[in-house]
């Protein structure tokens, strides 16, 4: 397994009545398994385009209050072919375990 560079970028949906979206929580989400199941899930399941071994695709997306993610969107992509591929694989992720503030 070859290392490839991935970086995350977590916003949060707390259960209130507001439904506000927050950037740090006291206690952040986190993927069911731990950080190096969810580098392990990403490397398997990621059908990279051909010519593309390490690069950077970065992807913003919300764990919502049930820990499902929403709102995946490209923050910074590098081409049409690896960034559609990034989002099928985030969007195959099983759900997290949701953050939680003032909790």
């Amino acid at each position: 397994m070859h290392k490839q560079s991935t970086q995350l970028r977590l916003f949060i949906i707390i259960p209130d009545d507001t439904n506000t979206v927050y950037t740090v929580v006291q206690q952040m989400p986190e993927y069911p398994l731990g950080r190096d199941s969810l580098f392990a899930f990403i490397d398997k399941h990621l059908e990279r385009p051909e010519g593309y071994i390490d690069a950077t695709v970065y992807i913003s997306f919300i764990v919502s209050r049930t820990g499902k993610l929403t709102n995946i969107k490209i923050a910074r992509g590098i081409d049409a072919a690896l960034d559609s591929a990034s989002m099928k694989c985030l969007r195959s992720l099983p759900d997290w375990k949701p953050g939680v503030q003032n909790g």
